[in-house]
């Protein structure tokens, strides 16, 4: 009789299973409030399943950059409010590094500019009726850099350049007066209340002067030139020569005193390469620090009339030395290198300085061509302090990959330049709340002064001396100084200009069609005031193969573009000039993902002979969230996968019976029903095994199909909520199943023997299946097996095994029984005599 391998007898298990159902659970008559209001939210969590819809939340202040705001700006809460018109302004190239900027008539029609790599002075002429301006060259110093400037009462300038740390009066444009002082780089400048002194900032090493103007004026004798070691600073009661017109007032441990600002009695330092902020009195002697730092820069000062003081740091990994203005051997009109780039980050590069030799002339009004190239990301991080009067430093707003290279304030609020992707920024300081303000194309903003400057007051050009008046008389308009490209720019918080924001790229996760984008609510306009325009893509690049811009008119209050689809979406909204007090709340972007196909991630056929019983069937995704994660991470329905494993799922031996699983996934968590269907190789005709079922596997009795290789398929169909006419189906081929039912054949069983051995060989043929091996039973109890074929590949439906037996293992014994086995575990049988 053919025997089926490792089948064991069990009565209980000679009847058919049936399917395990879950038993209803018995409930009581009367439910308490409580437990029924629990009923009712389970009922309605299963009635309405999640819709196939998704919804795309879109954050102003993080989905707009300050270069796609026109007359707006964005706020850290999310809104989109009504904000300053940024004008680049036109006018001749007249110099590749701008440093400085410094008034030069009461009208603030005159600026003086500060330039470098030829350490020249010009004098800019505004007309922002055309948004032009001119300039003429009215110094031309011996140092390569002129970093401070500082416009005296009687209209002389006070200069100070680098690598040579040199101090020039030049008044109509000649210098009168001139000392090098024992520094690499004079920094910056600040005057006393009544002018009648000058404090000066230093590089290498950082020290602090005093300078009588008056004094300095009618004195023309040179300090020397000598200069201490960097590696060994002096110290107060240091032996320095210096002239009568010039006091040391304090000296720094850190090697650059990078800004100065005057605050009551006292003088307030910041520094670099360390970032320290200091306080010196006027009268001199030891400063005190107020904040240690590390790694970091000092790059602008801003005092209150109150005592307050606000100040910008730039912090950064790299080199301190290749952030700062470094000596150069001899003065070059070569590009500025990394030693001459903007504090906080290295310069760009620059092109040729204009009518240089070699290049061709420049027009006098031609207008600086932007940079092409990208500009790469600042790899640090920049800090606002705010130091009140008798108080602890409280940073009030920090921000990564970017560098605040100036501050200047309006009001209640803060205006913050940035670099190096000419970001400017803002900070509401009631209402604790960052801003975003248009920003320009150019490359780096060095300078913000205001535009209303008082004739009689002490000069505002330097961030650090800016002195803000009363909101009734704040200023709305100021200057900025830009770079790469060169030039002016101005920011007015009062002109009627266009009120435009353009979103980044906003990914939607997969290609979609778009639905109505909708604001929860619209302050100080109506809907009909604003516009919506819409653009999309496919493709990943910024730059590639978007679509025009198409309107979205409002419709029910959303705005909708009718048959936009893609991955990745613009947004362009606009209100009229008029709307000066206009705030849009966050708005939610709908969309319908594309219908993804399902997908077969695997499939099993398992060994033959065993039973299914599947577990019960879990009810947890039919019940409400249970935390707050669920509820805020919309999770209303579990993956298929995690709703249909079988890993825990028992099986019995049952011969006959044969299990198959699948498993299936669908992108968009469609659900799903399959259908499982064989079919014998070589016929048309397909069985359906399992149909439209939520199951992932079948088990079904083989003992009516005749041997053979039969084609497998499992079709996978969406179901609701899908609508009927867009459920996708989708067919898969799937693995071989093998039916054998019948055992091999034994064609041949040959005994030998040797001097040290006893050798049985068994030859036999399957018709469906591959031999996999013999076992040898003998009647003095001796088992042995043979796995290894003979011709020492098991890759046939006919193949020989040969045992080889010690004849010590046999001894007594007279009979043997050989068993043929398949891969299916069906054995075939013949008893021999020895």
């Amino acid at each position: 009789m053919p025997t089926k391998h490792a089948a064991p007898t069990n009565s209980r298990m000679t009847l058919p299973l049936s399917r395990h159902t879950s038993q209803p659970r018995h409930r009581p008559l009367f439910v308490p409030f409580v437990c029924f209001v629990v009923l009712i939210s389970t009922s309605a969590s299963s009635i309405f399943a999640a819709p196939l819809s998704r919804s795309l939340p879109i954050d102003f202040f993080r989905d707009i950059s300050s270069r796609n705001l026109k007359g707006l700006a964005t706020r850290s809460d999310g809104r989109l409010v009504a904000g300053p018109v940024l004008t680049d302004l036109s006018g001749p190239a007249f110099a590749d590094i701008l440093w400085t900027l410094e008034s030069s008539s009461p009208d603030s029609t005159r600026w003086l500019v500060g330039t470098g790599p030829e350490g020249k002075i010009f004098e800019l002429t505004l007309d922002l009726t055309a948004n032009t301006y001119t300039s003429r060259e009215i110094a031309d110093l011996d140092d390569t850099h002129v970093f401070a400037l500082r416009r005296l009462p009687d209209g002389a300038l006070l200069a100070g350049t680098s690598p040579h740390g040199t101090l020039s009066l030049i008044r109509d444009g000649k210098i009168v007066s001139r000392a090098t002082l024992p520094a690499d780089t004079i920094h910056d400048i600040q005057l006393s209340r009544d002018a009648a002194l000058a404090y000066i900032a230093t590089g290498n090493p950082g020290r602090i002067y005093e300078l009588d103007l008056k004094k300095f004026a009618a004195s023309t004798l040179p300090v020397p030139d000598s200069q201490p070691s960097a590696s060994q600073p002096s110290t107060l009661n240091s032996q320095l020569s210096l002239p009568a017109f010039l006091r040391l007032l304090g000296e720094i441990k850190d090697r650059n005193a990078r800004r100065l600002a005057l605050l009551g009695d006292n003088l307030v330092i910041g520094s670099a390469p360390k970032g320290n902020l200091y306080t010196l009195p006027l009268t001199g002697g030891e400063p005190l620090i107020l904040q240690e730092n590390r790694d970091a820069e000092v790059a602008t000062l801003l005092p209150q009339p109150n005592g307050d003081l606000y100040a910008a740091l730039v912090f950064s990994n790299q080199q301190a030395e290749s952030r700062l203005n470094r000596p150069q051997p001899a003065r070059t009109p070569a590009a500025p290198t990394e030693a001459t780039a903007t504090p906080g980050a290295p310069a760009p590069d620059q092109p040729p300085a204009p009518n240089a030799p070699g290049t061709p002339p420049v027009p006098p009004t031609a207008a600086p061509t932007p940079p092409l190239a990208p500009i790469p990301q600042f790899p640090g991080r920049s800090s606002i302090v705010y130091f009140p009067k008798n108080g602890l430093p409280e940073t009030v707003v920090s921000r990564s990959n970017l560098a605040f290279y100036a501050l200047a304030r309006r009001s209640d609020t803060l205006i913050i330049a940035g670099g190096e992707q000419g970001d400017i920024l803002g900070y509401d300081l009631p209402a604790r709340l960052g801003l975003t303000f248009p920003g320009t194309a150019s490359a780096q903003i060095n300078q913000i002064v205001p535009l209303t400057v008082s004739a009689s007051a002490p000069s505002v050009s330097q961030p650090s001396t800016f002195n803000p008046q009363p909101s009734a008389s704040a200023p709305s308009r100021f200057l900025l100084l830009r770079n790469n490209t060169p030039g002016l720019a101005l920011l007015d918080f009062a002109a009627p200009g266009p009120r435009e924001a353009e979103t980044k790229r906003l990914d939607l996760g997969s290609p979609a069609t778009l639905g109505a984008l909708r604001f929860p609510r619209i302050r100080e306009a109506t809907p009909a005031d604003l516009t919506v325009k819409v653009r999309t893509t496919f493709a990943a690049d910024e730059a590639e193969s978007w679509t025009p811009w198409l309107a979205a008119p409002l419709r029910e209050d959303g705005w909708l573009a009718d048959n936009q689809r893609g991955r990745y979406v613009k947004l362009q909204i606009s209100l009229p000039a008029s709307a000066a007090n206009a705030q849009l709340d966050k708005p939610d972007l709908f969309f319908l993902p594309q219908n993804r196909r399902p997908s077969l991630t695997e499939f099993r056929i398992a060994a033959p002979g065993f039973s299914l019983v599947p577990p019960s069937p879990s009810t947890d995704f039919q019940s409400p969230p249970s935390t707050l994660g669920q509820l805020l991470g919309g999770s209303d329905r579990p993956s298929s996968s995690s709703r249909n494993s079988l890993n825990s799922a028992r099986i019995f031996p049952q011969p006959g019976l044969q299990i198959v699983t699948w498993t299936l996934s669908d992108a968009d968590d469609d659900e799903l029903r399959s259908t499982f269907s064989i079919r014998r190789a070589g016929t048309s005709d397909w069985l359906d095994l399992a149909v439209n079922t939520t199951d992932t596997f079948a088990q079904f009795d083989t003992t009516h199909l005749a041997d053979g290789v039969y084609d497998t398929r499992v079709t996978a169909t969406e179901q609701a909520p899908r609508p009927f006419a867009d459920r996708l189906t989708v067919t898969f081929e799937t693995d071989d199943l093998v039916i054998d039912k019948t055992p091999p054949v034994i064609t041949e069983v040959k005994v030998a023997r040797t001097a040290d051995a006893l050798l049985i060989t068994v030859s036999g043929r399957d018709a469906v299946s591959l031999l996999i091996g013999a076992e040898f039973v003998f009647n003095n109890g001796h088992r042995a097996e043979a796995t290894q074929p003979d011709d020492a590949i098991r890759d046939s439906r006919a193949e020989s095994f040969t045992l080889r037996l010690e004849p010590e293992k046999a001894l007594n014994a007279t009979t043997v029984e050989v068993l043929l086995y398949d891969e299916l575990g069906y054995a075939t049988s013949r008893r021999i005599t020895l």
